[in-house]
């Protein structure tokens, strides 16, 4: 709990350190099903400090664990997480098996927010290997699940990343109805920065659509 807070204010190192107390101290006690959670945390955090090849090791020892204890929730998450991993040091094969795995077992668990997640992260690998249309897709299905779960953050990234899409096929008038829906989601959900980060991108398509 204190790398999970720690994590939060952005202090990572300081956040990994304690999170690998809390696997090892998990590891001595014999308790698999936490010392799997601190494998997932100790991934997310190694993540945000781009030690990625260390995050997927760590998400794959938390999918080991999760399969061994039957902790089907818990493998879908962690496939999640891998996923993402996977897809930071552009294993984009590997990435989309991954959150396809995560995908169904939330489908096959009944977690419609899971689900959502997995297909928006999804979207953004499909997207990098310049599969735009059914990145699209990914992203519509995220948008509609975080809208049923009331995630109004989640859907304000899922607007972002559809419009993202729709733009990379042309569609430059939907994708800037997409994108002002992000504007719009992002600040509701108090993330001002994200909101003027889309409508200077917005600004940015207008001017260019103009020129032409």
């Amino acid at each position: 709990n204190l790398g999970l807070a720690l994590r939060e204010v952005r202090r990572f190192d300081e956040a990994i350190t304690a999170l690998e107390t809390a696997r090892d101290i998990h590891q001595q006690t014999g308790d698999r099903h936490r010392e799997g959670m601190a494998w997932n945390n100790l991934g997310t955090a190694l993540g945000q400090v781009r030690r990625f090849d260390e995050a997927i090791t760590a998400h794959q020892r938390d999918l080991e664990i999760c399969r061994e204890i039957g902790d089907r929730h818990g493998e879908g998450m962690a496939w999640n997480n891998l996923g993402i991993a996977l897809g930071q040091v552009r294993r984009f094969g590997e990435a989309i098996t991954a959150l396809e795995c995560a995908r169904d077992i939330y489908q096959q668990t009944n977690d419609r927010h899971g689900e959502g997640k997995a297909w928006n992260n999804l979207g953004t690998v499909l997207r990098r290997v310049r599969r735009f249309e059914e990145a699209i897709t990914a992203h519509t299905t995220a948008r509609d699940m975080f809208q049923q779960t009331s995630d109004r953050h989640g859907e304000a990234s899922a607007w972002n990343n559809l419009g993202l899409a729709l733009l990379r096929v042309g569609r430059f008038d939907e994708a800037i109805t997409a994108l002002e829906q992000a504007v719009a989601a992002y600040t509701e959900s108090g993330a001002i920065e994200d909101a003027d980060e889309i409508r200077h991108g917005i600004e940015a398509i207008k001017d260019a659509q103009a020129e032409k």
